[in-house]
């Protein structure tokens, strides 16, 4: 599923549930598939099932009214998904991005009943956006595309998607505020759940696959990174009271020798316990819950030239397939005590050698990875780096802003003497002008007596001066020169 190799990693892949058996390959972009009568080899001819094939592949097999009909789903050249049933002669092309700039990473399909429920994941490499889409197809009609969630920054990657009892339990990884987080939301149709956590971590959480028991509770394994590997981690959720609480995850658990190079965590429910399968660089691990007990797969079923894998979905004697995710990667290989006798698919004992060729191509992505992480760690010494010369600059502005502060102090000292000596000069004016209102308020005070006396001194003189007329009066035969 994470690759676009083929189907699920192989040139060729073939089905089975209970009596009907498909293969299904891809040759040139096209693929190609045809119903198997039985093991040996068919002589019906291959017919085209879809074109411009570029990968993503997804399946998942119909069982309702035990029809038992083959549907599956894959990205093309144009970010278009196509969806189809085996049984019918024409396909669905759904545009799930909505530009040309939003890129589709993920797809998976999910059967409820005999709707068919699209989950598809993008990514806008421009704005760094990602989107979760959802859509549904009733009674032979689409539903309108919903936008369940998104985010910026790392995209989820992929999911893993369950239904029991009409609904969808979607898993996926968020990457927000410098953490991981496992996630999870429920959903029917057109009502979906917000998004609750799981688990968050300082590693990436990745490669989610859940399943549900036979009591409704959620098992769930996925892979978390560590320095450089990778281990093997596994949570369950009780159902209480025939619903899941928001809380009720049981303390997550490392079932993981050790870490390693591990790919592809697959669970299964069966009627007694549930079991985990993951692969190793060179070979596949099972692991039971209930007994706690880890040990190699031995009997792997698949072709001789390691080209093709035999899925055998039927119900084996004394195993009941309780909930099984769809379309599971390539450890949909299923261990089994023996089913086929044929001279085409054999049971070998060496996974090493059975999957040499995928083995190659999963060392070519670590190797991948490592350079990506040599890559980051120099992009992390160029941050250190930076962050030194930031720390300097700011050290600098600090010893800039506290030489100001210094000053302004001064200058505030200065300024505080300043005001102080105007204070006091000001006081001093007020203590003279109280002086001079004080000797204003006596003058006025006096003001009326001196007006008396000068109105007197006045009057006198006035009458000085009639006095001399009357007493001397003037002759009349003086005579003025």
């Amino acid at each position: 599923m994470e690759d676009n190799y083929g189907l699920l990693g192989f040139k060729e892949v073939i089905i089975k549930k209970k009596d009907k058996m498909w293969k299904l390959k891809v040759e040139n972009n096209l693929l190609f598939g045809r119903i198997e009568s039985s093991f040996m080899e068919s002589t019906i001819d291959f017919q085209k099932l879809g074109i411009d094939f570029n990968g993503l592949f997804s399946l998942d097999i119909c069982t309702y009214n035990e029809l038992n009909e083959l549907h599956f789903s894959y990205k093309n050249n144009k970010e278009q998904i196509i969806y189809r049933c085996f049984s019918e002669k024409n396909a669905d092309v759904i545009n799930m991005a909505s530009d040309e700039l939003e890129k589709v990473t993920f797809q998976k399909i999910c059967l409820i009943g005999n709707t068919v429920n699209l989950i598809a994941f993008t990514e806008n490499e421009h704005t760094k956006k990602w989107r979760i889409y959802y859509c549904f197809k009733k009674e032979g009609i689409w539903s309108k595309i919903q936008i369940i969630d998104e985010g910026w920054g790392y995209s989820p990657g992929t999911c893993s998607i369950v239904a029991h009892n009409n609904y969808l339990y979607l898993v996926y990884q968020v990457y927000d505020n410098g953490k991981y987080q496992l996630v999870y939301k429920v959903g029917m149709e057109n009502e979906w759940s917000e998004r609750s956590i799981i688990t968050v971590s300082e590693g990436m959480n990745i490669s989610p696959s859940a399943v549900i028991d036979n009591n409704g509770n959620l098992h769930l394994v996925w892979l978390r990174r560590g320095d450089l590997k990778f281990k093997v981690m596994y949570i369950r959720k009780f159902k209480t009271q025939g619903f899941w609480l928001r809380t009720g995850w049981t303390k997550e658990q490392c079932i993981s020798p050790q870490e390693g190079n591990y790919l592809l965590p697959v669970i299964y429910g069966w009627d007694e316990d549930i079991e985990v399968f993951w692969q190793d660089k060179d070979l596949i691990y099972s692991y039971l819950i209930s007994k706690q007990k880890l040990c190699p797969v031995k009997n792997i079923l698949v072709s001789k030239n390691g080209s093709s894998v035999f899925l055998n979905l039927e119900k084996i004697p004394g195993i009941n397939l309780i909930t099984i995710e769809p379309a599971s990667t390539t450890l949909f290989l299923l261990i089994e005590n023996s089913v086929l006798k044929n001279s085409n698919i054999s049971e070998i004992n060496n996974p090493l050698n059975l999957l040499q060729e995928k083995i190659e191509e999963q060392k070519a992505v670590i190797e991948g990875l490592e350079t990506d992480l040599s890559e980051q760690k120099r992009k992390i010494k160029i941050l250190w780096e930076n962050e030194k010369l930031q720390e300097t600059k700011i050290k600098e502005l600090k010893d800039k802003l506290l030489k100001k502060n210094q000053e302004d102090i001064l200058k505030t000292n200065k300024f505080d003497e300043k005001k102080i000596e105007l204070e006091q000069e000001i006081d001093r004016l007020r203590q003279s002008l109280e002086a001079v209102k004080k000797i204003n308020d006596e003058l006025r005070e006096r003001l009326p007596e001196k007006e008396k006396e000068a109105r007197e001194l006045k009057q006198n003189e006035i009458n000085s001066k009639e006095f001399k007329s009357k007493e001397y009066p003037p002759s009349p035969f003086l005579r003025w020169k």
